[in-house]
């Protein structure tokens, strides 16, 4: 992804960051590679707004959405058909664009929501991971950049952000984003 499609915020700190952007806008999308701290910026917004997530998207073989805890999914029995794949994209795409009010969409298939139409205020890219990648993850990261790539051609008037580096917080420190 090129430096020249993207804006950097001004801080080292991405819940500041994001606090700034939640405050200037309504549909954020937050896109990157698997592990790169998507879910985790999206909860700093959950009590201020709808959070979609594409993982809630997903369905099993046997057509069953499964329930959303905390990322835990039965990988193997998920259907991985590029069909499936397309249709969670567009569920995605049609529950956001009918949805009124303020949201967050956030997960490694915006990149594809956003091809079929979804509409937002702005895109968050988060490409440095907080884990070490398969190789089946690094290619879900290069398909999603070439995508958004693709997508960001065609609306550059949507401001796309690369989000500040991850920083690890203890599980002892205090959570200051009740302000939301």
């Amino acid at each position: 992804m090129g430096v020249a499609m993207v804006k950097d915020l001004n801080t080292r700190n991405r819940r500041l960051w994001f606090k700034q952007l939640l405050k200037e806008f309504d549909r954020i999308a937050i896109a990157g590679s698997p592990k790169s701290g998507k879910s985790t910026l999206s909860r700093l917004a959950q009590r201020s707004r709808t959070v979609f997530h594409s993982d809630d998207f997903k369905t099993y073989l046997d057509g069953i959405r499964p329930e959303r805890e905390d990322d835990g999914f039965d990988s193997a029995h998920l259907d991985k058909s590029p069909e499936a794949w397309s249709k969670a994209s567009q569920d995605m795409c049609d529950a956001v664009n009918n949805h009124v009010g303020k949201c967050v969409i956030e997960g490694v298939r915006v990149p594809h929501a956003l091809r079929k139409g979804m509409k937002v205020d702005c895109v968050v890219w988060l490409d440095e991971e907080c884990q070490e990648l398969r190789p089946g993850q690094r290619a879900m990261k290069k398909a999603g950049a070439t995508v958004l790539s693709e997508w960001r051609a065609k609306h550059p008037g949507v401001p796309l952000y690369r989000a500040p580096p991850p920083i690890i917080f203890s599980d002892d420190e205090p959570d200051d984003h009740d302000d939301l």
